[in-house]
Parts: C-alpha cells; structure tokens; sequence
C-alpha cells in the first residue's frame, strides 16, 4: 500500500510544481521592476561623476594654463616695470641737464640784453659803412650813378634811425654828396647803342668803290679765238691791267673791284669796327670808342664809293657820333665814408677806455670788499 501511494504524492506534487514556478516568475519580475529606478540612478550617479572628472580635470588643465601665463604676465609687467623706473630715471636725468641749461641761457640772455643796445648801434653803423663802401666801388670802377645813389640813400636812412649827435657831420656830407650826384648829366649809352647797331645793319648795302664807273668785261669774238696763243694771251693780260686801275673824269684813280669774297671781308671788317666801338661804349672807355668810329670814317670813305647817298650817310652819322661824350666827371663820394670811419674809431676808443676803468674799478674794490 505504501509504495502505490508514493507515486500518488509525486504525480501530485509534479502537477502542483508548473503552478507554483509562475508564481515565482512574477514574483522575480516584481522585484526586478522595484529596484529598476535605482539602478538608473546609480547609472546617472556615474556618468555625471566621470563627467565631472572630465570637466574637472578639463577646468584644472585651463587654470593651470591660464595661471601659467598670469605667471608671464606678472613677469612682464615686472620686467616693464623696471624698464620703466629705468626710463624715469633716465628722464630724470635729462630734465635736470635741461634745467641746467635753461639756466644757463637765461644767465647767456641776460649778459646779451645787456649788451644789445650798443650791439644794434654797432650791427647798424657796420651796415650804413657797408653800404657807403659799396656805393664808393659802384661810382668809381662802374662809373654808375645810379647804382651808387641806391645805397647813399639807404646808408642816409640808416644813420637817421640811430639818432645820434655825433653822425650829424657824416649826415650832412652825405646829404651833399647825393645832392651833387643826382646833378650829374649821364649819357645816353642805351641810345647811342641803338645808333651804332642800326649803322651797322646797313652797312651791307654800302656800293663798292670802282664799281660805277668799271667797264663791263666784254668776251672775245670768234675771230679773237682764231688768233694765235700769244696774241690772245697779251690780250687777256691787257684786260686784266685795264681793270686795275679805273680813271675817273675827276683824274683820280679809284681802288679796283674786288671778288665777292674780299668785298664780304670789307662788309665784315666796317661791322667789327662799329661793334667795337659799342663795347667801348658801353665800357665807357671814351679814346677806343673815338678810334673804332674815326677808323670805320676812314675804312667807308676808301672802300666804298664816297658820292654815294648811302656812304655819305654813314660817314656823316659817324661823325655825329665821335664828337659824342659817352663819359662824365663824377664826383667824389668817398669824404662821407671817411667820416664814419673817424666816429666809428672814436666810439671804440671811448668804450675801450670805459673797459678799462671798470676793471681798474674792480681791481680795487675787490680787496676792500674782502678785507
């Protein structure tokens, strides 16, 4: 009996089992659902400290560079810093030599006012004798009147500014040398100038002399062509002699014509004379424009034909101009000068002699002063 009824409780128990494993099944999932929001959240507790591991080493890694170049920073500044104590001290340094020098020019400007009354008396007596000079030079080696009253006047103007008693006798020379000076007639060079380059462009058109009354040369014929060598060259000789010397109804014999070429040289040669005589006038050297105009009278009335209109014209015209004065007797200038020069050796003097008494003055002061 008992070993049929154990089978029995198996078939039962094996029957019971698939019921109570379902059981168990929902009862794992219950609880597998019950501890599933912790475990997310332990999940999140880790991912959010690696990552705030990996920010921190992150921000650790930024301060650590950022401090490295704070540190930089600091030593720049610091070596700035020093360059500019440097510096300050360096301008410093120049300020003070600045300042001195200041000093020293304020001290250099009070010692030239106290000069720089008689320093601009002298720098304008200096001048107006200058100018005195220069107008001397201008008169005597240019013989150039005008050119020498510019600077009298301006010298005169001079030496009105300065008010001093003592320049009234170099004042009142001046005044009569300017007075006697602009009465002084001067030439006209510019248009005797004018003149001798007007004659000397006609000249060209001056007739030869000989050349009116020369016979035209006549060309032999046949029948002198037939003749023999001799014959015709006795005749060629004859013509040749009969064009030599011209008479004139007058009996005076008269120069031969030239070629074309000398008659050009005696054209050129009338025109040097003539300009020759202009440089002499604007040199105002009065005996060579003389010789240079008698020279050319004399050259027009032997080369070229002496009744002719044109000739006699510019022998005539050169006349006129020989008996011309191109030059003056100018006045002397130079007493002016020479007086300002004694005034000016007097002031020296006087201030030489003051000079003198002020160091003898301090010499002996100076030991009382001590004492």
């Amino acid at each position: 009996m008992a070993e049929h009824e154990h089978p029995a409780d198996n078939s039962v128990i094996d029957k019971t089992a698939p019921a109570v494993q379902p059981a168990q099944s929902m009862a794992g999932k219950a609880e597998h659902k019950k501890h599933w929001p912790g475990n997310l959240a332990l999940v999140l507790a880790i991912c959010v400290a690696i990552s705030a591991v990996y920010f921190w080493r992150q921000l650790t890694a930024t301060l650590d560079g950022q401090q490295q170049q704070l540190d930089q920073y600091v030593q720049m500044l610091s070596e700035q810093r020093q360059q500019f104590t440097q510096q300050q001290q360096e301008l410093l340094q120049q300020l003070q030599h600045m300042q001195q020098v200041e000093k020293d020019l304020s001290e250099a400007v009070v010692e030239l006012r106290a000069l720089a009354g008689n320093s601009s008396r002298q720098w304008a007596l200096t001048e107006a004798e200058y100018l005195l000079r220069i107008a001397n030079d201008h008169l005597l080696l240019n013989g150039d009147k005008s050119t020498a009253l510019y600077p009298l006047r301006q010298a005169d103007k001079i030496l009105k500014q300065l008010k001093e008693p003592g320049l009234q006798a170099v004042r009142q020379q001046l005044a009569q040398e300017i007075a006697v000076l602009e009465g002084v007639d001067e030439p006209d060079i510019t248009g005797l100038s004018a003149q001798i380059s007007a004659l000397s462009k006609t000249v060209t058109g001056l007739p030869m002399q000989g050349r009116r009354m020369a016979m035209p040369e006549q060309r032999p014929g046949e029948a002198e062509q037939a003749q023999p060598f001799w014959k015709r060259f006795v005749l060629s000789l004859w013509q040749e002699i009969k064009t030599l010397v011209v008479i004139r109804h007058d009996g005076k014999a008269i120069a031969p014509l030239l070629p074309p070429e000398q008659e050009e040289f005696l054209y050129l040669n009338l025109q040097h004379k003539l300009e020759s005589a202009r440089l002499a006038l604007l040199k105002g050297q009065t005996s060579i424009w003389r010789d240079n105009l008698q020279a050319a009278q004399d050259w027009a009335r032997r080369y070229f034909d002496p009744d002719a209109q044109e000739t006699r014209a510019i022998v005539e015209a050169l006349a006129r101009l020989h008996d011309s004065t191109i030059s003056v007797n100018l006045p002397d200038i130079s007493e002016s000068l020479r007086l300002l020069q004694e005034f000016r050796q007097r002031q020296a003097r006087q201030t030489s002699s003051r000079h003198d008494a002020s160091s003898m003055a301090g010499i002996f002061v100076t030991p009382a002063h001590s004492g």
